[in-house]
């Protein structure tokens, strides 16, 4: 992944790996998710045919599953409201941020 992506990719990773953590209260749905998302992983990174670009865009079909991994991750988090917060706006941040530029 190019390094301006680097946030990105950190989110990705943080909604997958917090797919565990909605798998472990919503065993069946959980699991699901986070085996979609993985099989779209694998399958991307074994594509051949790279003539239409790489990077996250390939992902935007997983977003919402990997949505729903991040809220699970900021959930554990719901007595410190601004860890909360600072996480969300430092996304928001980044990617504006990335964009200007």
């Amino acid at each position: 992944f190019p390094s301006h992506d680097t946030a990105r990719v950190f989110g990705v990773w943080l909604g997958l790996v917090s797919l565990f953590l909605f798998a472990r209260r919503n065993r069946f749905v959980g699991w699901l998710f986070f085996v979609a998302v993985a099989l779209q992983v694998v399958l991307l990174f074994h594509w051949s045919a790279w003539f239409n670009g790489y990077g996250l865009r390939l992902l935007i079909g997983s977003s919402p599953l990997l949505a729903l991994g991040f809220a699970q991750f900021l959930q554990k988090f719901e007595h410190k409201p601004w860890l909360q917060y600072s996480l969300v706006l430092f996304f928001v941040i980044f990617n504006f941020v990335r964009f200007s530029l």
